[in-house]
């Protein structure tokens, strides 16, 4: 338990934190997608199983998958 005259840490930013390794793995994930199977058939899903993150990671950092491959450029 923290006692009065202590100051809670300080944070800098909220909400989460990005994990690096996941928005390469994403990134990479979208690059190839688009190359195989071009705009028409890459799917936020598919992305996510191809870079092992879930969908919802995707969505918390981008709104869709042209903000992503727009990240890739």
């Amino acid at each position: 338990m923290r006692r009065r005259d202590e100051t809670p840490a300080v944070r800098t930013r909220s909400g989460p934190r990005r994990s690096e390794a996941a928005r390469i793995a994403v990134l990479r994930a979208a690059d190839d997608l688009l190359a195989d199977v071009g705009y028409r058939g890459l799917t936020v899903g598919a992305i996510a199983d191809r870079a092992g993150v879930a969908k919802q990671t995707i969505y918390r950092w981008w709104h869709s998958k042209a903000a992503v491959l727009l990240d890739v450029l």
